[in-house]
């Protein structure tokens, strides 16, 4: 029994960024470390349920439903929905007999990225061994551009570099061989997502196979309804932030904060003339002095346990702030967050 996962991160982000998301679990803080070993440990739950669902189903049965099973609460798991208890999670009704084609697990979005989880199958071993590189994957709408970025979904605990090293980390944890089972996590752009549903509340998404960007082969569809984001919003009033090096000064006034992402809110005149303008190498040491306001900023929450955001992923311009958005794997309980601490100052606190 395998288990599943490759974050858009592994394409997305550089090796530094892969560190750093692979640390960004609630309750944790302080430096990652080096290097993180798959915890097999960890998944002594799956084997259990394994286990139930070959007496209860018999042998046969299991090929492909129990894989479903296992691998919806291996992602319950990975992104510790009991532990949060959010409501932007969402799983899905499993089919009770085995089918090829495309199983919805579950979904989760923060309001700015919608998380799709599936399983696919058949996916002959000779398909997977051209992941990453040659071949890729991807969800459609029909009759519009939007294209969702889709990849095998991989634990949050693994730090992972080069390709050899990623493909087993695929083999081991994502794809089922017996059975020719992948798990996939596909991630999009929500507001993307909703216009190109041009209000309807649900749409038909159809995943295909590319091989060096050409549509190899189509591997189903599903009719998927957008999931809801939880979001709590922190006001800061005006916090002021210093790189002592370069004299720039920037104000922290807000957090957005959602259980698998945050959105750090500055106010910088200067900054914001100097983007509008273009001239984005003036404008770095501004960029420097949000990252590390981002990293050195601890959310506390009532179990007296820290968090911390690690440091922005992009940085928009919208309605006149800078936006640090930060993302994360695991789910945070964003209503047991009591202090926010800059360094040692406590920006925030609850009442």
């Amino acid at each position: 029994m395998k288990r599943e996962t490759i974050s858009a991160a592994l394409n997305l982000l550089d090796e530094r960024h892969i560190r750093e998301t692979a640390c960004f679990d609630p309750g944790l803080s302080g430096d990652p470390p080096e290097r993180i070993e798959p915890m097999k440990v960890k998944r002594l739950f799956t084997f259990v349920l394994a286990a139930a669902l070959l007496l209860a189903l018999g042998a046969a049965a299991y090929a492909i439903s129990g894989i479903h099973a296992a691998r919806q609460q291996e992602i319950r798991n990975d992104l510790q929905i009991a532990a949060s208890g959010t409501d932007s999670y969402q799983e899905y009704t499993l089919p009770e007999e085995d089918a090829d084609g495309i199983v919805l697990l579950s979904a989760i979005s923060d309001g700015y990225w919608q998380k799709i989880y599936v399983n696919v199958s058949p996916i002959t071993e000779e398909e997977l061994a051209a992941w990453p590189g040659e071949l890729s994957f991807g969800l459609s709408l029909q009759e519009s551009d939007l294209f969702i970025f889709a990849a095998p979904e991989l634990p949050p605990d693994l730090t992972l570099s080069g390709k050899e090293e990623i493909q087993k980390a695929v083999r081991d944890y994502a794809y089922d061989s017996e059975s020719q089972t992948l798990t996939l996590e596909c991630i999009t752009d929500a507001a993307s997502l909703r216009e190109a549903m041009a209000g309807q509340d649900s749409i038909t998404l159809r995943l295909a196979s590319y091989r060096q960007g050409e549509k190899e082969r189509e591997l189903g569809s599903f009719v998927f309804t957008p999931t809801e984001a939880e979001m709590r919003h922190f006001d800061f009033g005006s916090v002021p932030c210093r790189d002592e090096e370069s004299g720039r000064e920037v104000e922290l006034v807000a957090l957005e904060l959602s259980p698998i992402s945050a959105v750090w809110k500055f106010r910088s005149e200067d900054f914001v003339r100097l983007f509008e303008a273009e001239q984005y190498p003036e404008s770095e040491s501004y960029l420097n002095l949000c990252d590390d306001t981002c990293w050195d900023t601890e959310l506390v929450l009532s179990d007296g346990s820290r968090f911390r955001t690690g440091g922005f992923l992009s940085a928009p311009v919208e309605d006149g702030l800078i936006c640090c958005r930060c993302d994360w794997k695991s789910a945070l309980d964003i209503y047991a967050v009591e202090q926010i601490l800059l360094g040692d100052q406590v920006i925030w606190e609850a009442k």
